[in-house]
Protein backbone atom coordinates (compact mmCIF):
# COMPACT_ATOMS: atom_id res chain seq x y z
CA UNK A 1 0.00 0.00 0.00
CA UNK A 2 0.82 3.68 -0.29
CA UNK A 3 0.83 4.45 2.88
CA UNK A 4 3.65 1.33 3.31
CA UNK A 5 3.55 -2.16 4.90
CA UNK A 6 2.02 -2.28 8.26
CA UNK A 7 4.52 -3.32 11.36
CA UNK A 8 3.77 -6.45 12.75
CA UNK A 9 6.90 -6.90 15.39
CA UNK A 10 9.54 -5.68 16.20
CA UNK A 11 12.41 -6.95 18.83
CA UNK A 12 15.60 -5.86 19.81
CA UNK A 13 18.69 -7.48 19.02
CA UNK A 14 22.37 -7.22 19.36
CA UNK A 15 25.00 -6.32 16.60
CA UNK A 16 26.22 -8.70 13.50
CA UNK A 17 26.10 -9.40 10.15
CA UNK A 18 24.07 -12.33 9.56
CA UNK A 19 21.10 -12.29 8.09
CA UNK A 20 17.89 -13.66 9.69
CA UNK A 21 16.35 -16.83 8.28
CA UNK A 22 13.02 -18.12 8.57
CA UNK A 23 10.86 -21.64 8.25
CA UNK A 24 8.04 -23.76 9.79
CA UNK A 25 6.90 -20.50 11.69
CA UNK A 26 10.51 -19.37 13.30
CA UNK A 27 12.43 -16.55 12.79
CA UNK A 28 16.48 -17.05 13.47
CA UNK A 29 18.64 -14.23 14.52
CA UNK A 30 22.56 -14.71 15.38
CA UNK A 31 24.49 -11.99 16.87
CA UNK A 32 26.74 -10.43 19.29
CA UNK A 33 26.78 -8.63 22.67
CA UNK A 34 29.91 -7.44 22.96
CA UNK A 35 30.90 -6.62 26.55
CA UNK A 36 34.15 -4.87 26.89
CA UNK A 37 36.98 -4.22 24.23
CA UNK A 38 36.62 -1.39 21.97
CA UNK A 39 35.15 -1.96 18.53
CA UNK A 40 36.68 -0.38 15.38
CA UNK A 41 36.60 -0.88 11.79
CA UNK A 42 40.17 -1.46 9.89
CA UNK A 43 40.25 -3.70 7.21
CA UNK A 44 44.52 -4.17 8.43
CA UNK A 45 43.27 -4.46 12.01
CA UNK A 46 42.02 -6.70 14.84
CA UNK A 47 39.86 -5.57 17.43
CA UNK A 48 39.78 -7.44 20.73
CA UNK A 49 36.73 -7.77 22.86
CA UNK A 50 34.81 -10.24 24.73
CA UNK A 51 31.04 -11.15 24.72
CA UNK A 52 29.03 -13.60 23.42
CA UNK A 53 27.67 -14.74 20.31
CA UNK A 54 23.67 -15.66 20.29
CA UNK A 55 21.33 -17.54 18.30
CA UNK A 56 17.50 -16.72 19.33
CA UNK A 57 14.39 -18.32 17.89
CA UNK A 58 11.53 -16.18 17.82
CA UNK A 59 7.72 -16.68 17.07
CA UNK A 60 6.87 -15.60 13.52
CA UNK A 61 3.61 -14.24 13.47
CA UNK A 62 3.76 -12.92 17.34
CA UNK A 63 8.02 -12.00 17.95
CA UNK A 64 8.54 -13.78 20.86
CA UNK A 65 11.42 -15.35 22.14
CA UNK A 66 11.11 -19.32 22.06
CA UNK A 67 14.48 -20.01 22.92
CA UNK A 68 18.36 -18.67 23.05
CA UNK A 69 21.45 -19.80 23.09
CA UNK A 70 24.62 -18.05 23.85
CA UNK A 71 27.57 -19.08 24.45
CA UNK A 72 31.55 -17.19 25.25
CA UNK A 73 33.08 -16.04 22.47
CA UNK A 74 36.15 -13.48 22.60
CA UNK A 75 36.69 -11.63 19.48
CA UNK A 76 39.71 -10.99 17.83
CA UNK A 77 38.54 -9.75 14.50
CA UNK A 78 38.43 -6.86 12.31
CA UNK A 79 34.99 -5.22 11.53
CA UNK A 80 34.17 -7.14 15.15
CA UNK A 81 30.61 -6.33 14.83
CA UNK A 82 29.08 -9.72 14.89
CA UNK A 83 28.69 -13.25 13.10
CA UNK A 84 28.71 -13.38 9.71
CA UNK A 85 26.82 -16.31 8.79
CA UNK A 86 22.99 -16.56 8.25
CA UNK A 87 22.17 -19.59 9.79
CA UNK A 88 21.15 -22.59 7.59
CA UNK A 89 17.93 -24.39 8.64
CA UNK A 90 17.09 -28.37 8.03
CA UNK A 91 13.47 -29.45 9.18
CA UNK A 92 14.85 -30.17 13.03
CA UNK A 93 18.17 -28.66 13.41
CA UNK A 94 19.50 -25.20 12.34
CA UNK A 95 23.35 -24.52 12.31
CA UNK A 96 25.25 -21.92 12.91
CA UNK A 97 29.14 -20.56 12.06
CA UNK A 98 30.24 -17.51 14.51
CA UNK A 99 32.89 -14.99 13.85
CA UNK A 100 35.81 -17.23 15.75
CA UNK A 101 34.99 -20.24 13.62
CA UNK A 102 32.21 -21.84 16.21
CA UNK A 103 30.40 -24.39 14.25
CA UNK A 104 26.76 -25.75 15.97
CA UNK A 105 24.30 -27.74 15.26
CA UNK A 106 21.12 -27.41 17.85
CA UNK A 107 17.43 -28.53 17.60
CA UNK A 108 14.95 -25.88 16.42
CA UNK A 109 12.34 -26.81 18.58
CA UNK A 110 14.17 -26.24 21.63
CA UNK A 111 17.77 -25.09 21.44
CA UNK A 112 19.56 -27.91 22.60
CA UNK A 113 22.99 -28.49 21.28
CA UNK A 114 23.20 -31.67 19.12
CA UNK A 115 26.67 -31.35 18.38
CA UNK A 116 29.79 -28.46 18.30
CA UNK A 117 33.15 -28.34 16.64
CA UNK A 118 35.85 -24.82 17.04
CA UNK A 119 37.23 -25.06 13.63
CA UNK A 120 40.14 -23.34 15.60
CA UNK A 121 40.64 -25.84 18.09
CA UNK A 122 39.02 -29.16 16.31
CA UNK A 123 40.96 -28.70 12.38
CA UNK A 124 43.56 -25.87 13.75
CA UNK A 125 42.22 -23.46 11.34
CA UNK A 126 43.49 -19.60 11.81
CA UNK A 127 40.61 -17.25 11.85
CA UNK A 128 40.53 -15.16 8.80
CA UNK A 129 41.47 -11.34 10.03
CA UNK A 130 37.56 -10.92 9.16
CA UNK A 131 36.07 -13.94 10.62
CA UNK A 132 34.87 -16.81 9.56
CA UNK A 133 32.14 -15.96 6.71
CA UNK A 134 31.31 -19.11 4.91
CA UNK A 135 27.61 -19.62 5.18
CA UNK A 136 27.21 -23.21 5.79
CA UNK A 137 25.87 -24.71 2.97
CA UNK A 138 23.44 -28.23 3.53
CA UNK A 139 23.19 -30.96 0.77
CA UNK A 140 21.71 -34.37 1.75
CA UNK A 141 24.03 -35.74 4.58
CA UNK A 142 25.88 -33.15 4.70
CA UNK A 143 27.01 -29.39 5.78
CA UNK A 144 29.64 -27.54 3.75
CA UNK A 145 31.87 -24.43 4.75
CA UNK A 146 35.06 -23.16 4.30
CA UNK A 147 37.62 -23.69 7.09
CA UNK A 148 40.91 -23.13 5.61
CA UNK A 149 44.38 -24.41 5.35
CA UNK A 150 46.21 -26.80 3.41
CA UNK A 151 43.68 -29.36 2.48
CA UNK A 152 41.00 -27.99 3.68
CA UNK A 153 40.12 -25.21 2.34
CA UNK A 154 36.38 -26.88 1.95
CA UNK A 155 34.95 -29.17 4.65
CA UNK A 156 32.22 -31.54 4.65
CA UNK A 157 30.86 -32.37 7.62
CA UNK A 158 28.33 -34.68 8.54
CA UNK A 159 25.15 -32.99 9.77
CA UNK A 160 23.87 -35.30 12.28
CA UNK A 161 26.91 -35.63 14.20
CA UNK A 162 29.68 -32.76 13.18
CA UNK A 163 32.03 -35.70 12.30
CA UNK A 164 34.47 -34.92 9.10
CA UNK A 165 33.46 -36.65 6.00
CA UNK A 166 36.17 -35.28 3.88
CA UNK A 167 38.29 -31.98 3.48
CA UNK A 168 39.60 -30.86 -0.32
CA UNK A 169 41.71 -27.73 -1.65
CA UNK A 170 44.49 -25.68 -0.41
CA UNK A 171 43.01 -22.32 0.26
CA UNK A 172 42.46 -19.59 2.90
CA UNK A 173 38.96 -19.51 3.73
CA UNK A 174 36.82 -16.51 2.50
CA UNK A 175 33.76 -15.03 1.66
Amino acid sequence: PETGLRIKWRVPIYNGYAGPAAANGRVFVFDYEQTSGQAFNNPGERATLTGQERLVALDAKSGETLWTHSYDCPYSVSYPNGPRCTPSIDDEYVYILGSEGDLKCLQVENGHVVWSRSLKRDLNAEVPIWGFASHPLLDGDLLYTMVGGDGQGVVAFDKRTGKVRWKALDAAAGY
